[in-house]
């Protein structure tokens, strides 16, 4: 695994270890939603490395709007679900222990796997257009590099607020995003030789898989019983065997050694599937333009999550500023 994978597992252990001494909401729901935004750095990284073979048996564009459809639908699920666990905190029906970490770190496994998948497919179908392969002259997606001095924000707290941050729901974030935007150093890194290799295409309906985290221990298990999965896959026993070989790959690396994540599918009563589902897109309406168009939008979301999560690491810093604060109080007391 390389050195970028592994300091982000390291923060992901440090901050569960941590997780006990959050004394109130506002710290919470950082907590929270730093989890997810550390899934986006493997999200940005692994996208470009990921090797997605198309369906042969089905048009081209049939496959690019099942795939869409998928992807919309994991979308919705993790939103809904982060929004509902993040109200219980607010509304204090939920207590502040791990679990609702180790939760969100499931969905986040599904949701990469969802996004990975789309993305790379619609990729595939445009550049297999010879006459408009023209329109989708946009980079690929990358981490993106950015200096200590560029990562400067204004959280404070005095300035923090008890919600989930979300770009699109803050004005006032999102126009303090878009002055930021252009000085951003965006290098292209060098392909990873190792890392988080998932399955060729994405599991749908796995959300539910329930994960424990073990102290004092250095390997990975997972333990799963029959996943659902696409009807275009039908290969559960092939998706299962590459789903455990990516968390071995994982456990093989020595990464973050004080724990170990036990996954067990057997609980899917955890996260529900949501009630409404998003229309599917008619398959004749999609032309290559408009499936340009949201390729690049779908890069200029990701780019803006990664953002945040520039925005969430100044916000972790404060924290734990915070809290050193409080252990010293306590100390003099």
């Amino acid at each position: 695994m390389d050195q970028y994978s592994i300091q982000t597992k390291q923060e992901l252990g440090f901050m569960i270890e941590n997780c006990e001494e959050c004394i109130n909401t506002i710290s919470t729901l950082r907590k929270i939603d730093w989890v997810r935004n550390c899934f986006y750095k493997i999200l940005l990284r692994d996208i470009t490395t990921l090797n997605l073979k198309l369906i042969s048996t089905k048009s081209e564009f049939d496959v690019l709007n099942g795939k869409l459809y998928e992807f919309m639908q994991d979308l919705q699920s993790f939103n809904s679900k982060l929004v509902e666990i993040s109200q219980k905190i607010i509304e204090g029906k939920k207590q502040v222990t791990d679990e609702i970490i180790i939760l969100n770190y499931g969905v986040m496994i599904d949701y990469l796997q969802a996004i990975q998948g789309s993305i790379q497919v619609i990729r595939n179908i445009l550049a297999s257009q010879n006459k408009k392969s023209q329109l989708i002259q946009a980079p690929a997606i990358q981490s993106l590099q950015l200096s200590q001095s560029q990562l400067n924000t204004q959280f404070s707290s005095n300035q923090a607020s008890p919600q989930v941050l979300d770009l699109q729901n803050q004005p006032q974030l999102n126009a303090s995003v878009r002055s930021r935007s252009n000085s951003f150093n965006t290098q292209v890194q060098e392909p990873v030789q190792k890392g988080l290799h998932l399955p060729e295409e994405p599991i749908q309906n796995s959300i539910g898989s329930e994960i424990q985290i073990q102290k004092e221990s250095r390997k990975i298990t997972v333990k799963s019983s029959k996943m659902q999965t696409t009807p275009t896959l039908q290969k559960d026993l092939q998706t299962k065997a590459a789903y455990s070989n990516a968390i071995q790959q994982v456990n093989n690396s020595g990464a973050n050694p004080d724990f170990k994540i036990k996954i067990n599918s057997s609980q899917k009563q955890l996260i529900k599937s949501p009630e409404k589902q998003p229309e599917e897109i008619p398959k004749s309406q999609l032309e290559p333009e408009q499936l340009a168009s949201k390729v690049l939008q779908l890069e200029q979301d990701v780019k803006n999550l990664q953002l945040q999560l520039s925005l969430e690491k100044e916000a972790r810093k404060d924290l734990q500023m915070q809290i050193n604060q409080l252990k010293h109080n306590l100390a003099v007391e």
